[in-house]
């Protein structure tokens, strides 16, 4: 790693001296080759690199400005309110020189660092990325979309329509993760492109299958095929989940959530094994999973035809009970109902799950309630279901005492 050399380290410590006085071009090509070097400077670097470059901002290019914010982008490196503010103001006035590609690193360091520029400048930057539709490439796409999804930013649907039309024309030029990626976003935005473009990608998939080496790609793929309702078939999922099973060193520790679930909505039965040694290495990582993951897994566990492991539910329940505090009241009524579904529960876990929603008993809705005391009867914990038919009862009491 460049880190380790002490020549690259002294040339980095000397450039660090040297940003005060750096012209714009320099100040942009300094970050930006950090970016791609794939080295991370450290926050007193970047830090001083805004204070400069806010000070120059009035003399940056479009290029300049927004292979900067890219670089901030790749090294995750929030420059501050101020910065941000001022690069957007300057943005809006130089917008008409902007071309495709200081659009898409835009974008994609917007999603990078989660900041909503004003709706007036995101608006413009995509009605002028329509202009430049067929110079997009599988590399433009799933960046833009990725970060439009990131940033919960509906584009509107003729710059999603555009999307699929030129991903479906430029489709043989897609890697595995330009194409999960791509899908993912799409069915994020709840686009449900024809059936078509649909054999167009599968074709594409099956094409590049030897190249998936990474089961972030597999699991946004997946994600994809099952929200859009489409089976791209049983040589397609299988070959999928392979590549998913073999890559065990990396990607989302809740993936398995999605597999899960994807084949369950794709009416997809695994090979023979696959659910056995996944289900096992997952089970190790329960512990790191957030509130919702935890909920989301234990039900998508219930509604597929998988046989119970007895190690994965008792790290689940393990890893539930020491999260429950942290848990939203829907996620209390999914966990709960994933657990009548499954028809076991640890007692421990329902008694802390119980005392948990007492204080959260005004975010749950009717049904959920309804529900709650549903599986709390179905365990024989009365007081979980004293519990939940009181608050409805005195919920609706309420109601009525209203109207009256």
């Amino acid at each position: 790693p460049l880190g380790l050399d002490s020549r690259f380290q002294q040339l980095v410590e000397r450039t660090q001296d040297l940003l005060t006085s750096m012209k714009s071009q320099a100040l942009s090509n300094v970050v930006w080759s950090m970016a791609k070097l794939k080295h991370h400077p450290g926050e007193g670097f970047l830090k001083r690199s805004a204070a400069a470059s806010l000070q120059r901002l009035h003399r940056f290019k479009p290029k300049e400005m927004t292979s900067m914010l890219w670089a901030y982008g790749k090294l995750d490196f929030f420059p501050g309110d101020e910065f941000m503010e001022a690069w957007m103001e300057k943005a809006e006035r130089e917008l008409l020189n902007f071309n495709l590609v200081d659009i898409s690193m835009t974008v994609y360091a917007l999603g990078v660092l989660r900041y909503h520029p004003k709706e007036k400048l995101m608006t413009a930057m995509l009605r002028k990325g329509l202009d430049f539709r067929k110079g997009f490439t599988g590399q433009h796409l799933p960046n833009l979309v990725r970060a439009l999804a990131r940033l919960e930013h509906h584009p509107g649907h003729e710059f999603l329509n555009m999307v699929v039309q030129q991903m479906g024309e430029k489709i043989d030029t897609f890697t595995p993760a330009q194409i999960g990626t791509t899908l993912w976003a799409l069915a994020k935005f709840d686009i449900r492109p024809n059936k078509k473009f649909l054999e167009l990608v599968t074709e594409q998939v099956r094409k590049i299958m030897h190249e998936f080496t990474d089961r972030t790609a597999v699991e946004h793929m997946l994600s994809g095929f099952a929200s859009m309702n489409y089976n791209p078939g049983v040589d397609v999922l299988d070959s999928l989940l392979a590549h998913w099973e073999m890559s065990t060193g990396d990607g989302n520790p809740e993936g398995f959530t999605t597999v899960l679930w994807a084949c369950n909505v794709l009416g997809h039965k695994p090979y023979a094994g696959f659910y056995s040694s996944v289900v096992n290495v997952t089970a190790d990582k329960l512990s790191h999973f957030r509130p919702e993951g935890l909920s989301n897994t234990l039900w998508a566990y219930a509604t597929s035809n998988v046989t119970l492991h007895p190690k994965f539910l008792s790290n689940f329940f393990d890893a539930a009970e020491a999260r429950l505090p942290d848990f939203p009241a829907c996620f209390l009524t999914k966990t709960l109902a994933a657990c009548g579904a499954l028809k076991q529960c640890r007692g421990r876990l329902l008694d802390k799950l119980v005392e948990t929603s007492r204080d959260k008993l005004p975010d749950f809705k009717d049904g959920q309630l309804a529900s709650n005391a549903q599986v709390c009867q179905q365990f024989g914990h009365t007081e979980g279901r004293k519990l939940f038919l009181s608050a409805l009862y005195h919920r609706h009491r309420n109601k009525f005492n209203e109207t009256v």
